[in-house]
């Protein structure tokens, strides 16, 4: 969400922006400085599943079995 811009590591909605058009690469480091400053990196190190997806997606999370889908996307790729 664009309005998350400082907890993804930029000073102005602008900056953000701009920076999304750049590549993936640059998307997914927005994403990690987010989820850093958001207190969600020892959910992901730790494979917390449920709660990362309580806490990022919200407590309807169980509904769209977010945490399923993490655990199952993890198993896939870390092969």
């Amino acid at each position: 969400m664009g309005f998350n811009f400082p907890l993804c590591g930029f000073t102005s909605i602008d900056e953000y922006y701009k920076a999304m058009q750049v590549h993936e690469g640059a998307q997914l480091k927005a994403f990690c400085k987010y989820i850093i400053n958001i207190s969600l990196d020892d959910e992901l190190r730790n494979h917390y599943w449920a709660e990362f997806a309580k806490r990022y997606n919200g407590p309807d999370y169980k509904k769209n079995r977010y945490d399923i889908k993490l655990a199952l996307a993890y198993a896939k790729y870390a092969k």
